[in-house]
């Protein structure tokens, strides 16, 4: 179950790496707009944003993005070095770390209307499944092969 949990944890992981790169890539490197302008703002309004206003939103984008990676990146190996090797602080670490990223990402969604709550949910059953599942071994099947001390 633990190896199952940590898959799941690392495909939760890796959905958030592709498109953080994509956004640091695109708008950091190749000097695009953020691609939540566009969901967020109609033509019109994109249209009016003033020069300082476009480059403070893909700033903010590309910086979010850039931590949003590199928490990513780091989960993963901390999901395949430490929770894979049943190391329990890497396991208490995940959590606390998917917990506020998750609570991050649904906060700021929410502050421009809830633009995308289908991915919200999906995220959070991904989150649930994978640490509900590396809990089960750690915690409850791990033990009964603990020999008592």
């Amino acid at each position: 179950m633990l190896r199952v949990g940590c898959i799941v944890l690392s495909i939760w992981a890796g959905l958030n790496l592709l498109p953080s790169v994509f956004i640091l890539v695109s708008t950091g490197l190749l000097d695009r707009d953020a691609p939540a302008v566009a969901q967020i703002l109609d033509a019109e309004e994109i249209e009016a944003l003033s020069e300082h206003e476009r480059v403070s939103i893909n700033s903010v984008a590309v910086y979010a993005n850039g931590l949003n990676a590199a928490f990513c990146a780091t989960a993963l190996w901390v999901i395949w070095c430490g929770l894979n090797q049943r190391v329990l602080w890497a396991f208490w670490c995940l959590v606390t770390g998917f917990v506020l990223a998750f609570g991050a990402g649904t906060l700021a969604d929410a502050v421009v209307g809830m633009q995308h709550p289908q991915i919200n949910l999906v995220s959070a059953v991904i989150l649930f499944c994978g640490c509900g599942l590396s809990a089960v071994d750690l915690f409850w099947l791990g033990r009964r092969s603990v020999p008592a001390v």
